[in-house]
Parts: structure tokens; C-alpha cells; sequence
């Protein structure tokens, strides 16, 4: 807040970027955890692509 300056805007920023960072941890977890499961591997094995790789 005392970057932003006293105003409720700022607040509801700084509290809106603050907040997102335990949601952006859990779905890197997942997302990390989820590379490894066997589906997955399976499909890289048959030649599957991911999604950002084709984009």
C-alpha cells in the first residue's frame, strides 16, 4: 500500500496481486504432479504433443 498510495483502489489491488500466489503455488503443484502419471506418460509414449508446445 504505501507504493500505491492511500486509496481503496490500491487496496483492493494489493490485495487482489497478494492473494493470487498460494492459488498460482497449488496449480504448479498439480500441474507438476500430474506430468508424471501414467496416462500421460502413455500418451508422450504414442506421440501425443502438449498443448503449449503446439501453440
Amino acid at each position: 500500500m504505501s507504493i500505491l498510495g492511500p486509496a481503496l483502489t490500491n487496496l483492493y489491488i494489493a490485495v487482489g496481486v497478494v492473494s493470487r500466489i498460494p492459488y498460482a503455488r497449488i496449480t504448479r503443484g498439480t500441474t507438476l504432479a500430474t506430468r508424471h502419471v501414467g496416462y500421460v506418460l502413455a500418451a508422450r509414449t504414442i506421440g501425443c504433443s502438449s498443448a503449449s508446445r503446439s501453440a
